[in-house]
């Protein structure tokens, strides 16, 4: 329990709830017409850094972020 952004208790943030959803439809509406894949540079074998506070890839993780507007294509028009 060391990490605790918003805080806990009768006392916590009040905008911690608000932030939770901004970041989730962050990631919604990122990956609505985007698609994520792997790359020339994506490591095929995880390797993680020993060296490292948290578990991290040595390295990083390389993706490839794809505009592809799936959704905006697939949606029927309303007339």
């Amino acid at each position: 329990m060391a990490y605790q952004p918003f805080g806990f208790g009768p006392h916590n943030c009040i905008g911690s709830r608000i932030g939770l959803l901004q970041s989730k439809l962050g990631r919604v509406s990122l990956l609505k017409n985007h698609s994520v894949r792997s790359c020339e540079a994506t490591m095929k074998d995880m390797k993680f850094d020993p060296k490292g506070f948290v578990l991290q890839a040595d390295g990083g993780i390389h993706l490839e972020v794809v505009n592809d507007r799936l959704y905006e294509q697939s949606a029927p028009s309303i007339q």
